[in-house]
């Protein structure tokens, strides 16, 4: 039904946002602990390796 769709397109929009790099603030204010986003998924470089 549509509202199974709107759930879906929901939870992939909500991915989507979270699928970003660590902004600009955060390494000024961290320094360099923090570099790289480790929950971020990284489809291509996978696709890679194989």
């Amino acid at each position: 039904s549509s509202q199974e769709m709107l759930k879906i397109k929901g939870s992939l929009d909500k991915q989507q946002k979270w699928n970003r790099p660590v902004p600009r603030w955060i390494h000024i204010k961290a320094g360099s602990e923090i570099r790289l986003n480790s929950k971020r998924r990284r489809t291509r470089l996978r696709l890679k390796a194989e």
